[in-house]
């Protein structure tokens, strides 16, 4: 992600911004501000857009002037599809209405009139909290002392077949629970490629990997082996980071049968749904054989391991 923070005003409020932007990236929060990061010919509404899918969450400054914006529902529109967290930084006492009331009425909120500059610490410790991520110290040491205000963070939730980016991992959400607030996600891509490999196969090796509902127990299994190289299918999944795995049996047929909706996630990314091929799954059968699913109707069956299957990864958040 390029920006951790996409900071969306009206432009009569633009001193207030151009302060609360200094403030966030002395603590090395990556800002995007349309003032200072649209250049000039370039496409307004284009330049919006990408920078929102550039930015892990977004800050509103909200204000009369805010509330009075057309251009500004788009943008917050577009980050509630993508399930970005907003934080809204009211710098009036007015009562938000429209589509604004729709967003951001039960979502997180800082009251910081009528000083707003005194208030900029506790967005930096709020922006942090909903990113995960630890505040760095000012580059300068002459950074003024503000108080800061706690504020109740709202937990952001899931359902089935949204968008999800947590800055580090991007995927389609296919099983949720704790009201949404957890969940996995199947990758935006995939490839083909074997089980394992001829010489695996040939020596009727059986890794362990035979939780049907488990997969990442299956993967650290064969990840852990000192011929991890050897299972094709696993690397791939496992390439994408530490948490990220090749799926079991259960897993899978619980994807096939929200496919529909992942489906049509992935279309709107512009990515290769999930279409009617044979998944492999970590599940192993036996020395020679593992599971894997039909996407075209869920049949289930288990096949040699070095025959080349599609490869869907998913991670658990």
């Amino acid at each position: 992600m390029k920006y951790d923070v996409f900071i969306s005003y009206s432009s009569h409020d633009q001193k207030v911004v151009e302060g609360l932007c200094a403030y966030l990236e002395q603590y090395k929060i990556r800002c995007f501000v349309a003032y200072r990061d649209i250049p000039r010919g370039v496409v307004w509404a284009r330049a919006i857009v990408d920078a929102l899918d550039e930015s892990r969450m977004m800050v509103v400054v909200f204000s009369e002037h805010f509330n009075n914006s057309d251009q500004v529902e788009r943008e917050i529109e577009l980050a509630s599809e993508d399930k970005k967290p907003i934080l809204t930084f009211r710098i009036s006492n007015d009562v938000f209405k429209g589509a604004k009331k729709y967003y951001l009425k039960n979502i997180n909120w800082i009251d910081a009139f009528p000083n707003p500059e005194q208030v900029f610490g506790s967005v930096a410790e709020n922006v942090a909290t909903l990113l995960g991520i630890k505040l760095s110290v000012p580059s300068s040491q002459s950074t003024p002392s503000v108080p800061k205000r706690s504020v109740e963070l709202s937990p952001v939730t899931y359902q089935v077949g949204d968008y999800y980016d947590d800055g580090k991992r991007q995927g389609v959400v296919f099983d949720v629970w704790d009201d949404g607030r957890h969940g996995k996600i199947v990758s935006l891509d995939q490839t083909k490629g074997p089980w394992c490999s001829d010489k695996q196969y040939i020596m009727r090796i059986v890794v362990g990997a035979s939780s049907d509902s488990d997969g990442k127990s299956n993967t650290d299994k064969v990840m852990a082996r000192a011929d991890s190289e050897e299972y094709p299918a696993f690397q791939w999944c496992r390439a994408k980071g530490d948490e990220w795995y090749l799926p079991s049996l259960e897993e899978l047929e619980l994807l096939y049968k929200v496919k529909d909706k992942v489906n049509k996630t992935l279309i709107d990314k512009s990515m290769e749904e999930l279409d009617v091929f044979w998944y492999w799954s970590s599940t192993e059968k036996d020395s020679n054989f593992a599971w894997y699913v039909y996407m075209d109707d869920g049949y289930t069956f288990s096949y040699r391991k070095r025959t080349s299957r599609y490869v869907r990864a998913v991670s658990a958040f």
